[in-house]
């Protein structure tokens, strides 16, 4: 039986470790805006590509495309980009620092283009990350029977919640 294969975009401190963690498990293909990091991520075991468009062309549907960049814009541009590449089914997780608005935002928005999303509020820093993070999960109960497999591999240390938003929120209101 082959490995399951996910998308992961960023790299940073937490991205790379998490990538780092889930390597031996989960065939990725990785990308960052950094090549040095991507590279870092080819090293241990990932395909790194040199282009986001690229990293959908390489997975089978449905599609997992885990995102660990910083919040705000950079999230929204990302997902414009990788949209028109996506399908039906498919599933973008927002692993990184979100407010809990834009989740809900980001999940109507690809909810009616048929693609799921997940806001996973992610603690525990490089460290947790790669160990096991805590993750505060939101998204519906079909897109999390998807990204279980990947939750449980970085440790199992999750809570799902249904409502749009809960992720991040309840990330928030956890480290608060």
């Amino acid at each position: 039986m082959s490995k399951m294969k996910i998308g992961y975009v960023g790299l940073g401190r937490m991205g790379l470790q998490m990538v780092k963690g889930l390597a031996n498990q989960v065939d990725i293909v990785a990308f960052d805006l950094d090549d040095s990091l991507v590279q870092q991520a080819v090293d241990v075991g990932a395909q790194g590509v040199k282009r986001l468009a690229d990293i959908p062309n390489e997975l089978m549907e449905p599609r997992i495309i885990w995102l660990m960049v910083p919040m705000g814009a950079a999230v929204d541009r990302i997902i414009e980009e990788l949209v028109p590449h996506l399908s039906s089914g498919d599933v973008l997780v927002d692993g990184g620092n979100a407010d809990y608005l834009d989740s809900i935002r980001r999940r109507k928005f690809l909810a009616e283009k048929g693609i799921g999303f997940a806001g996973a509020g992610t603690s525990g820093g490089t460290e947790g990350a790669l160990k096991g993070p805590p993750i505060s999960v939101d998204c519906t109960s079909t897109d999390y029977v998807k990204i279980r497999p990947i939750l449980e591999f970085l440790g199992g240390n999750h809570v799902h919640f249904e409502d749009a938003g809960k992720g991040h929120l309840a990330k928030t209101l956890h480290n608060a």
